[in-house]
Formats: structure tokens, sequence, C-alpha cells
């Protein structure tokens, strides 16, 4: 493994998802931030202490860049 590899740099230290079912009352922001809070509780953690986040969904990437900008996240 290269030196420089960030595999003993980071941990996954919470995970949230919404609740499955059919959420026709709530909008695709609505979903995130149900998620990411459950994940920050997970985690113990306050939001504002995020260094760097992973998510997935079964929507097109077309949802990224608004879950970046609604986590005030910047693309480096």
């Amino acid at each position: 493994m290269r030196p420089d590899a960030i595999r003993d740099q980071v941990a996954i230290i919470g995970a949230g998802c919404t609740r499955f079912g059919e959420h026709w009352d709530k909008g695709f922001e609505d979903l995130a931030v149900e998620a990411a809070y459950e994940a920050y509780e997970d985690a113990g953690i306050d939001p504002r202490a995020i260094e760097a986040l992973w998510v997935s969904s079964c929507y097109s990437i077309r949802f990224f860049p608004a879950i970046l900008k609604f986590a005030n996240i910047a693309v480096t």
C-alpha cells in the first residue's frame, strides 16, 4: 500500500437512513435531513464536526449538487 494512503485516517462513525415506505408528503431535502440527523445521533456528534460525507441514493446523480449545497459542503 502507498505510504500516503488514507486507510488508517478515515472512520465511519455514524450512519442514518430514512424509513422505508412512501413519503409523498416529504421532499428530497426532508429525507436527506432525516437521514443526516439519524447519522449525527448515531455518531454522538454535532453536525458542525463533519469533515466529509458519503451519500448514496437510488436517485440519479443530478440530486448530489442539491445534497452538497444543503449540507454546505464545497466540492474540492
